[in-house]
């Protein structure tokens, strides 16, 4: 009984925090690629695209991160700038690639 509540009360440890931010790059990773995609083949163009993409991946990420693990004592900022060059890269990629060539 005495470790469940101190398994409760207990702060995640660094390694909890590190998992949770890798399952949280490759999460951003594939959903950059479906993104990219869905936004070329349905030849989509201009800004409000790549607003759509950020917004959708901010929000995404916070729901995973909150609702499905349950990530309360990741701060938010730590949340959404993990990976978001390489997830905003590969976005362009597939987005210009699929527009030009599907």
């Amino acid at each position: 009984m005495a470790g469940r509540v101190k398994e409760i009360v207990e702060l995640p440890s660094e390694t909890e925090k590190e998992e949770l931010l890798s399952k949280l790059y490759w999460y951003k990773q594939l959903l950059g690629i479906l993104l990219g995609l869905a936004a070329g083949l349905l030849k989509l163009q201009g800004f409000p695209v790549i607003l759509g993409f950020l917004v959708l991946v901010g929000a995404t990420s916070l729901f995973y991160s909150w609702q499905v693990q349950h990530a309360d004592a990741v701060e938010g900022w730590d949340i959404l700038s993990e990976a978001m060059a390489p997830t905003f890269f590969i976005f362009m990629l597939s987005w210009v690639l699929s527009f030009s060539f599907l």
